[in-house]
């Protein structure tokens, strides 16, 4: 079965679906699975829903889009890593998942066993969670779920996401010549008493403040009039990020004051976070390490600053578990996949299924 799952892998790593142009990766599951005798079908947003015998207990999830550069993948085979040729990602995120997937249902039925379980395969992922956030639940029987989307050794347990914001912020004061500074409203004054009085990076324990783009000025003879702020805000628990965001908003509207300059505000909440710290998600957890136990291997609880479909899960009362999928240097052109680590995957795939 090894050589089959490799092959799978490397033939959907072929099937170019950069965000946004799924259509060709997710007919080619939903196939797949019809081919298989699974029920199958598609949600309204293009998800690829499936259901392997009656009374699931699980789902289990990946998505089907990829970063650029994601076109014209060519897998290369080693002796121990799947790489591309070096001149794009080779998709690794997340079609080890999905192929992992793929093969390990196939395996079940031809095996005829009576597992029963769901199966998720998402669009849009990469961009904002899209998918996950437009899946039916109702289409849903089992409560309890799986995401393999994260960039951690085998054995990982993703216990916390964050809640995640973003902002643009726009300051607006008045351009003049270099020659002429008492006609302008110079933004950079600003900017400099900003950085003083907001903290950058960890804030706390479980809380970062990020600036990633500054956009300021056209020529060097002109004092800039207007600059475009963009960052983030990332935090384990809610109350946090509005703690951080709220004092961020009040030191924008006194130094726009102070400097009479006009801001225009914009946040919008990309993921809600979650933290696995209730007494039914503990239990669940002692579950999954004893079955990754059994795949011979350690299984560890880890915080993670990322966030994946399984923060949009949990955030629809759903208990939704991140597990770690082994790839490596994700989104870039280094991206591989150990051999060893594609198969165990399988393996604690199919103890989910089995032993769950």
């Amino acid at each position: 079965m090894s050589n089959q799952l490799i092959k799978t892998f490397t033939q959907i790593c072929q099937i170019d679906s950069p965000t946004g142009e799924e259509a060709k990766m997710a007919d080619f599951v939903f196939n797949y699975l019809k081919d298989l005798g699974v029920f199958v079908k598609k949600d309204k947003f293009g998800n690829v829903y499936a259901k392997v015998c009656n009374n699931p207990k699980i789902f289990l999830s990946a998505h089907l889009d990829t970063v650029e550069p994601g076109r014209g993948i060519k897998p290369k085979i080693g002796k121990e890593y799947i790489t591309s040729d070096g001149t794009t990602i080779l998709g690794a995120d997340n079609k080890v998942a999905v192929a992992c997937i793929l093969e390990t249902t196939r395996e079940i039925i031809f095996e005829k066993n009576l597992s029963s379980f769901e199966i998720i395969f998402t669009l849009s992922e990469e961009v904002g969670n899209y998918g996950a956030i437009n899946f039916d639940c109702n289409l849903l029987s089992s409560k309890i779920g799986f995401c393999f989307d994260s960039s951690n050794p085998l054995g990982t347990i993703i216990a916390a996401s964050p809640f995640y914001e973003r902002f643009d912020i726009k300051i607006i004061g008045k351009e003049a010549h270099a020659s002429l500074p008492e006609e302008a409203i110079n933004v950079l004054p600003f900017f400099s008493q900003l950085l003083k009085k907001q903290k950058l990076g960890k804030i706390d324990k479980y809380s970062l403040f990020n600036i990633g783009v500054i956009q300021s000025g056209y020529v060097r003879n002109t004092i800039p009039g207007e600059m475009i702020i963009k960052g983030e805000i990332r935090s384990f628990f809610e109350k946090n990020l509005l703690k951080i965001k709220n004092k961020f908003i009040k030191i924008l509207d006194n130094l726009s004051k102070k400097y009479h300059l006009k801001i225009e505000k914009d946040f919008v909440r990309e993921n809600p976070g979650y933290f696995h710290q209730s007494k039914k998600a503990k239990n669940e957890i002692k579950k999954i390490k004893n079955i990754i136990k059994k795949a011979y291997l350690k299984p560890t609880e880890k915080q993670s600053w990322g966030v994946s479909d399984a923060n949009i899960f949990n955030d629809k009362n759903l208990l939704c578990f991140n597990l770690a999928d082994a790839t490596e240097f994700s989104h870039s052109k280094n991206e591989r996949i150990k051999i060893e680590n594609l198969l165990k995957l399988k393996d604690i795939i199919k103890l989910l299924i089995t032993d769950y």
